[in-house]
Parts: C-alpha cells; structure tokens; sequence
C-alpha cells in the first residue's frame, strides 16, 4: 500500500502556503493593474468575489477596493448587530480619504430603526460619513415616515453639505417629509447642486404646500422631480413646471427612478386641460397600468375671486384611451383647499365624457369625479347599466 502521509503533509503545508498573503504575493504571477480592474468591475454585481480578490495578493487590494466601495448599501431593520456594521464602515470612510474618493453611490435604507440610543449615533455618524464622500454623484436616504423626529439631523446635515458643496449629485432620493420639514434649506441645497438631474420623493406630496418650494427650485434647475407613495402605490408627477416638449424625457427619468415599480395611482400637475394631450403622450409603458389617474389643473382667472376650469368633452376621451386598466379618473384644482375654483361642465356633458372614455378604450372605467364635487358613477339601476350623476351630499 503506497504512504499517503508524505502527500497529505505536502498539501497541508502547500494549503497553508497560500493562506499566507506574503507567499500568496511572490508566487502568483504578475497581472497588469488595468486587467485587475476590467476583472473587478465584471465581478461589481457580486461584491463578495470582489472582496476575496483584494485578499489575493496586495496588488490586487487597490483595484479591488476601488471597485467594491463604487456603491455602498446599508439596511437597518432593528437589529444592533446590523448597526454595529453600519457603524464600522461608516468609520472606514471617514477615516480613510481614499476609500471614500472610491464611493460614488451611497444607499441607506432603514426599514426599522433600532433602539433610541443607537438611532442617534447611527444618524450622528451618517452625517458626518456624508461630508467625506467628496466624489458622491447618487445618493438614497430612506426612512421610515412615523419617526420623522428622529432623523432631524440627518437632513439638515444633507442640507449643508449639498449647500457647501461637499459633492455634485446627479440624483439624490429622499423621504418626502425632508422638503416638508425644511423647504427652505432644501431649495438652498437643491440649487447649490447644478448637476442634479433626479429629486425622487419617497411618500406624498400635496402641492401647493411647503414641498412646493424646493419643488419648484428643482425645475427652475432642469431637475425631475416626482413623488413616490409606496404603500398607495401613487406616483406625482409636476409636470406643470416644464415645457411639453421635455415631458417625454421627464417621463423616461421617472420611469428609471421607479426601478420597475408599476404604479397604480397617477397624479400629474398640469397647468391647463389643453395639455392633456401631450402628458397623456408621453407617458411610458410604465404608467399605462395605472387604474386611477388624477388630473390638477391651474385654474384659469375668470373674475376676481373665481377661477374655473374648462374641458374639452371631445378631445379628452381619445386622449385617455391608451389607459384600458383605469377604473377611476379624478378632474381637480392644483389646491384643492380653494373652495372657489369651479368646472364648467354641464351634467349631460359628464355623462357624454364618462361614456366617451369608455369607447375610447377604458372598459373598465366606472368613476369620474369632478372638483365641484358632482360626480358621475357607472351603476346598475331598475336592471339597466348606465352612468348617473351623483350631487354632492351636503
């Protein structure tokens, strides 16, 4: 029987041979930085293979490194080992320069946050980590609405560093709560930030009202600015602040800003009804499974203290065809605190609209509302379905 002990040593001593990092670096043979590079960037969409590559020998470390810290994620969902994580890398990029010059995106999502006392140091660290990351082009800060107390700190730090110029931003998305709770300051921030190209608001936004603020900025800017309601699954778009012609590009950046996500609730500020058309024609393939769409029109001035809104019962059925999942459409004012915005629009007008959308393509429309609050429902009566005018109950 041949001796196996003598090959077994071999490999014991050739196995712990290449866990040593200097042997590993004098025997393996010589790779150019730049296909180091080209192998790491194949590798960014699993970023454990490219941190066992910056084990392999130290002249792999910084081609590596440059690759896995391009984007940096953390997720908090209550757990203090996940802070204690967060918190160690988040150390990593404020102590060392050249680490953080790699990062040029930076997500924080936090589900659930973890006891007081940690939520106060994680934030405190953000903050400080976000005035280190000198080449940030996209940033995403999500947190929870219910604990808009706690991260205060968080957004106005954000605030002085985009202000400050600590980085240009190409998109930058946020909670909806940050342009609510400091309009001011973001508006300050937003045009400090002359590349921004993407506001993405988590949450809803009510315009007009103190979002409307940065909101505005932004566009005045060239930025697309759009809120995203998860839980209602409702996507605002403002279209009201640009020209048509930019809405078809608008509309494109909103649809890679929802990273798939198909929305079915639609609000679009425009700033007359005779722009239906256009915005209808430039929505994408992501927005025409929406089964409720929402039109706010600026109302035109018609006397001192009345405004009105005036629709064209013939050309909006066609126009709002290409919507064969709606269910629902909603004709209203920009601010729909205004009790002195009126639509001139008769009742069997309502009725020819609401008939017309359905022929134009909307099967399963059954609701139209209007801003007066005189609606029209598609209901079943004495045994014969129709549409029928529902007053406003007083």
């Amino acid at each position: 029987m041949p001796d196996t002990s003598k090959g077994r040593s071999a490999a014991k001593r050739l196995r712990l041979k290449f866990l040593d990092a200097d042997a590993v670096e004098s025997c393996s043979p010589f790779i150019p930085r730049e296909l180091v590079t080209e192998i790491a960037m194949h590798c960014e969409s699993h970023p454990a293979t490219v941190a066992s590559m910056a084990l392999v020998q130290r002249s792999w470390t910084a081609a590596s490194e440059r690759v896995l810290y391009m984007v940096v994620r953390i997720d908090i969902n209550g757990q203090r080992v996940e802070v204690a994580e967060a918190e160690l890398l988040m150390v990593t990029l404020t102590t060392s320069l050249t680490k953080a010059a790699y990062v040029r995106s930076f997500i924080f999502v936090a589900n659930e946050f973890p006891p007081l006392t940690h939520r106060r140091s994680i934030f405190a660290a953000l903050g400080a980590t976000l005035g280190h990351l000198r080449s940030l082009r996209h940033l995403r800060l999500l947190t929870p609405d219910n604990k808009v107390l706690h991260d205060i700190p968080l957004y106005q730090a954000l605030c002085r560093h985009m202000t400050s110029g600590v980085f240009s931003l190409r998109t930058l998305h946020i909670p909806a709560h940050y342009l609510v709770n400091e309009p001011t300051a973001f508006e300050t921030a937003i045009t400090a930030q002359k590349d921004l190209g993407v506001l993405y608001c988590l949450g809803q936004i009510l315009c007009p009202g103190p979002a409307w603020i940065p909101i505005n900025a932004a566009s005045k800017a060239g930025c697309v600015a759009l809120a995203h309601n998860r839980e209602s699954q409702q996507v605002t778009l403002f279209l009201a602040l640009y020209k048509s012609s930019f809405w078809p590009e608008y509309c494109r950046q909103v649809e890679q800003s929802l990273d798939g996500a198909r929305p079915a609730s639609l609000v679009l500020y425009i700033d007359h009804t005779a722009h239906i058309q256009p915005a209808a024609s430039a929505m994408t393939q992501s927005f025409l499974q929406v089964r409720r769409v929402e039109w706010r029109f600026k109302p035109a001035q018609r006397a001192r203290k009345t405004k009105y809104v005036l629709l064209d019962i013939d050309e909006v059925p066609i126009t709002l065809g290409v919507f064969h999942e709606l269910q629902e459409i909603a004709f209203d004012a920009w601010d729909v605190r205004n009790a002195n915005v009126f639509i001139y629009l008769e009742y069997p007008d309502r009725i020819k609209l609401a008939q017309g959308l359905r022929d134009a393509g909307c099967s399963k429309l059954w609701k139209v509302t209007f801003l007066d609050g005189v609606n029209v429902h598609r209901q079943l009566r004495r045994g014969v379905e129709g549409w029928f005018i529902v007053p406003l109950r007083s």
